[in-house]
């Protein structure tokens, strides 16, 4: 057996006001989330999404209102369920990769701490009690999509000990 060595894996995060977005002082309309996506969406095509305790300021059947995640489908799902919604004034949106089972380990709320790192996704955004979306991956590219579209600033979140079985001691 080959020896292993702990190597830390960083979690980035980037805050989108509104004004970043599209221009408005109103934040975490559905039009916004789905421009979010279609900025990454080449990257995350192939994932599947997971929401929890999502609630909207208008009805729309099948958002997930509490606070186990539920499966919601392809990346172009996400999209079309938020074009229904006029503004989000909670939500957490997982995304990992497709057929990959989403592994959870606690009920999540929008104001939770952190959760990230209790699960396997490559993506978490947040919309944030109707003020901005919170942008939460392992991958710096994704991240840099997200800066360049809109002049977000990255920081580095947490760090996370991995266990890496190439690498010897």
């Amino acid at each position: 057996m080959e020896p292993t060595s702990l190597q830390m894996i960083s979690w980035l995060f980037a805050r989108i006001d509104p004004e970043e977005l599209n221009g408005s002082d109103i934040a975490c309309l559905g039009s916004q989330l789905r421009l979010i996506l279609s900025v990454l969406e080449s990257s995350v095509m192939d994932y599947e999404w997971y929401a929890a305790d999502v609630l909207a300021n208008n009805s729309v059947q099948g958002l997930p209102e509490g606070p186990e995640p539920v499966f919601i489908g392809r990346t172009e799902e996400v999209m079309s369920m938020a074009s229904l919604v006029d503004q989000f004034q909670s939500g957490l949106f997982f995304a990992v990769t497709a057929g990959e089972k989403f592994i959870w380990m606690d009920r999540y709320g929008t104001e939770d701490e952190r959760s990230f790192c209790k699960h396997n996704t490559h993506l978490e955004i947040r919309a944030m009690d109707t003020s901005y979306f919170e942008v939460y991956s392992r991958s710096q590219a994704l991240m840099e999509y997200l800066s360049q579209a809109f002049g977000v600033r990255i920081e580095v979140v947490e760090r996370e000990p991995i266990q890496d079985a190439s690498v010897n001691s």
